[in-house]
């Protein structure tokens, strides 16, 4: 198939492979960009993801989990939306959050 590929490109022919899943994390430009990225998540396990469509030299791009249920609340109810932290203690006794 790949040989095929590689013909129809020096004929300058439009034709493309279509690669089925385990073909396109074998991909050599994809292992040569280190484009696929694991990502280890503390309940969902380690899984492999894709990794940036393009990269930048002053906007490195940076690969993280999902946080966990209620994981920022403090970041958010006090740092963002400027509540106290007993607001919040509330919020955690009276199961709202």
């Amino acid at each position: 198939m790949e040989g095929i590929f590689h013909a129809a490109q020096e004929l300058r022919l439009p034709l493309t492979m279509v690669p089925n899943p385990q073909q396109v994390f074998e991909m050599p430009q994809h292992k040569a960009r280190g484009y696929f990225v694991d990502i280890d998540h503390p309940i969902a396990g380690k899984f492999t993801y894709p990794g940036a469509p393009f990269k930048l030299s002053e906007t490195p791009w940076h690969a993280g989990r999902a946080p966990l249920l209620g994981e920022h609340n403090e970041e958010v109810y006090c740092g963002r939306l400027g509540c106290k932290k007993e607001y919040l203690v509330e919020l955690r006794e009276e199961g709202t959050i």
